[in-house]
């Protein structure tokens, strides 16, 4: 077993990685601030949407974002047209989607695994997360 209060080769990896992760940082501030004024420099030389080649390999790509303004119950009753046959289906831009709440699957597994076992577990998959890493400097 490790003992992590006198182990120099963890305490060095945790130094390199708080370091690279500064870098890091850096580096994305350096290549947001060059973007901006390649963006600048370009003027309005760009298309509304797909991809702008130029010259030394740059590429860049452009589009719109869409998003949704409305709430659910203003999308319900425009969707009850459609229903109705006032609005084509295909000019709905909206799509019916079953959301995950994890905290519900948890609930579900603990509370009462044959329930579970019976109508969730075929419906979804569990995998352990990727761990996150962190490092607070110490002042």
């Amino acid at each position: 077993m490790t003992d992590y209060f006198t182990n120099r080769e963890y305490y060095e990896l945790i130094a390199e990685w708080a370091n690279e992760k500064r870098l890091e940082k850096v580096a994305n501030e350096r290549r947001l601030k060059i973007e901006d004024e390649l963006t600048k420099r370009l003027g309005d030389k760009f298309r509304e949407s797909g991809v702008n080649n130029f010259p030394n390999g740059l590429k860049i790509t452009t589009g719109l974002n869409y998003s949704i303004t409305a709430s659910f119950r203003d999308i319900s009753e425009v969707y009850k047209d459609v229903l109705r046959g006032k609005l084509e289906a295909r000019h709905f831009p909206f799509k019916q989607e079953w959301k995950l709440e994890n905290a519900k699957v948890k609930s579900a597994f603990e509370e009462s695994p044959e329930l579970y076992n019976k109508y969730i577990a075929s419906l979804v998959s569990v995998k352990p997360k990727k761990p996150s890493f962190e490092v607070k400097e110490i002042k």
